[in-house]
Order: C-alpha cells, then sequence, then structure tokens
C-alpha cells in the first residue's frame, strides 16, 4: 500500500505544512521500514506492506510527533498528524516597556547546543519565531550587546514571550564654566575601547541630551562649534545608572 502522510504545525488559527520534515516508520518489532523528507506542501509518500507501524516525526533534528501502532490496509492510507511545532512571539523592551527596534534574538537548544533560530525585531520590538517544541536558551543583543539571556525556557505552547533587556536611558546635561546651559553641543556615546558610536547627537536649548543605550561601559565626548570640550575621565558603566 502506499502511505500518504500529511504533517502540520500547531498554528493557533491556521496549521501549516512542516516541509523538510523526517518521518521515520518502525515495523512492530521496531526495525525501521522506510525514512521520507516531506516536502513543501508537508506531504510525503511510503510504499509499505500492510499492517502495524510506529511512526516517528523529527524537524530540525527535535522530535515533534509519535505514533505507535499505526494500522496500514485499503481503507487507511492517508494521515495527516499535527506536530509540536509553536509559534512564539518575543518582544524585547528597554527599562520602560518600550520595544527594542533591530534587535537580534537567538534560539540555541538548552545546554549550549546548536542555534535553531535567529531574527531580527520590528518597530515594535516584536519577532515570531517557529520551533520545535524543546528547551531553550534565549538571548538578545542590541548594537551587537548582549542585553538579556533567559536559560531552559520551555517551548510547548503558542505564546507571547516579553523580554525585559538591559537597556537604559542616559540623560546628560551640559553647562559651561558659569554653569549656562551649552545648547548645540555634540554628545557621542562610545562602548569603551570601541570605534563605534552607539548614540550621537545635540543638546537642546537647556544644554539637555538624552540617549538610550544598551548597558555597558561607555566613553563620552562632548563638541562645541568643532571644538573638544569634553571626555569623560574615566568610562561610565550604563548597567549602575
Amino acid at each position: 500500500f502506499y502511505l500518504n502522510i500529511t504533517l502540520m504545525d500547531k498554528h493557533p488559527t491556521t496549521p501549516m505544512p512542516l516541509a523538510e520534515a523526517e518521518v521515520i516508520i518502525y515495523d512492530s518489532n521496531g526495525n525501521i521500514e522506510d525514512r521520507i523528507i516531506t516536502n513543501d506542501s508537508g506531504a510525503g509518500e511510503s510504499r509499505l506492506p500492510g499492517g502495524y507501524y510506529d511512526i516517528e516525526v523529527r524537524w530540525k533534528g527535535v522530535d515533534v510527533y509519535y505514533t505507535s501502532g499505526y494500522y496500514l490496509d485499503l481503507n487507511n492510507q492517508s494521515a495527516v498528524f499535527y506536530c509540536d511545532v509553536f509559534y512564539i512571539d518575543v518582544k524585547a523592551k528597554d527599562i520602560d516597556g518600550i520595544g527594542l527596534e533591530n534587535a537580534t534574538v537567538v534560539f540555541s537548544l538548552f545546554y549550549g547546543q546548536s542555534v535553531l533560530d535567529s531574527g531580527i525585531t520590528d518597530t515594535t520590538g516584536q519577532v515570531t519565531f517557529r520551533l520545535p517544541s524543546a528547551q531553550y536558551d534565549i538571548t538578545v543583543s542590541w548594537h551587537e550587546i548582549t542585553v538579556a539571556e533567559i536559560y531552559g525556557y520551555d517551548v510547548n505552547n503558542n505564546s507571547l514571550l516579553e523580554v525585559q533587556c538591559r537597556v537604559y536611558y542616559l540623560n546628560i546635561t551640559t553647562i559651561d564654566t558659569h554653569d549656562m546651559p551649552l545648547e548645540r553641543a555634540r554628545i557621542e556615546n562610545t562602548p569603551y575601547s570601541d570605534v563605534r558610536t552607539l548614540a550621537t547627537g545635540t543638546t537642546d536649548e537647556n544644554g539637555n541630551f538624552s540617549a538610550r543605550l544598551p548597558s555597558t561601559t561607555i566613553s563620552i565626548t562632548v563638541y562645541w562649534y568643532g571644538c573638544l570640550l569634553y571626555t569623560s575621565p574615566s568610562p561610565r558603566d550604563l548597567s549602575t545608572s
């Protein structure tokens, strides 16, 4: 007989086909009878003698479905299996709960195993992952600096994961020697011992400047009309700000 298998994920409203999944078919003695890989429609076909079979499904190297005692005969040649593959909406937020745009979110299998998926957050700080059920380590990076870690996160249903990141607001006020505000001063914030600029801008009429920065050690430099007026005498640790 021909066993036609279709694999679907567990999207909450519209289950989607599971492509490139490995289907392993065992006989009643535990011997492998066939291995097939599903196509873009989540479908695969196997030619087998009638009888009882155990069927295992793996996706991205993770077991997502298993059934035992499937009976194949003339009237039972098609099957649709809903696999343990879920959707996780991750929202990365700063210290004030504002979404982090262009943050990199990485899911790795628990205990330091391989990276399974990664993505970049949108303008609201959100990115969606489609993942097999497993335990994961999660890291969030912003401006190439790690701002959040979660260890041993269980993916076992469709869910929203909000991640509070170590991203803070640095408020700077510039004044002259007579304590008068320094308007239109240029501020540059760079990671210590790094040439990258994390945030730059000019002060307002009150000499104020605010920047949203990842938690790291930075150097602060102030220019006014092209002249260097100030360099922080020691690096500033934003994690204590």
